[in-house]
C-alpha cells in the first residue's frame, strides 16, 4: 500500500488537539485554556517553500503549531503578520509543547515515551526498553 500524503483538515487538527489535551495534566490544560486560539493556518518556510500549519496558541509572541508534515506539535516566534519565523523538525505531543510555557519544565518527552520510529528501530533490533510506550501515529494513511 502506497501512501499518499494530504494536508491536515481542520477537523482533524481539532481531534488531535481533544486527544492530546486527554494525556495533559492540569497545568498543561490550564495554560492551554490561557493562550489557546481558534487553529488558524500560518506560514512557514520550509527549504525555500511556503508552507502552510495551524496555529492552535499564542503566548508572548510565540505560537504553538501542528505540523502535519512531521505530525508533532512545535513551539516558534511569530511574526505581527501571522508568519512562523523557525521551522523544527519535532513531533511532539501537544503536553510537551506546553511545557516549554511554564516555568520549571523542559520541553522534554517524559521518559515513559518513546517515538514511534525509536520503538519499530529497538523492535526490529530484538530489544525493547521497560517501561517505555510507543507513541502512535496522530494521522491515518489514506
Amino acid at each position: 500500500m502506497e501512501y499518499e500524503w494530504n494536508p491536515a483538515t481542520l477537523d482533524e487538527v481539532n481531534l488531535i488537539l481533544l486527544n492530546d489535551l486527554k494525556e495533559c495534566d492540569e497545568e498543561q490544560k490550564s495554560t492551554f485554556a490561557a493562550f489557546k486560539v481558534a487553529p488558524f493556518r500560518a506560514l512557514l518556510t520550509r527549504f525555500g517553500r511556503l508552507e502552510e500549519v495551524y496555529v492552535v496558541a499564542i503566548k508572548d509572541g510565540e505560537a504553538i503549531y501542528w505540523e502535519d508534515v512531521e505530525e508533532g506539535f512545535n513551539v516558534s516566534p511569530i511574526s505581527s503578520d501571522n508568519s512562523l519565523l523557525n521551522r523544527y523538525c519535532n513531533q511532539d505531543p501537544l503536553g510537551v509543547a506546553l511545557n516549554s510555557w511554564i516555568e520549571g519544565r523542559s520541553r522534554m518527552l517524559p521518559q515513559t515515551l518513546i517515538h514511534r520510529e525509536t520503538a519499530r528501530n529497538l523492535a526490529a533490533l530484538g530489544g525493547t526498553q521497560p517501561g517505555l510506550k510507543q507513541i502512535p501515529r496522530r494521522r491515518a494513511a489514506k
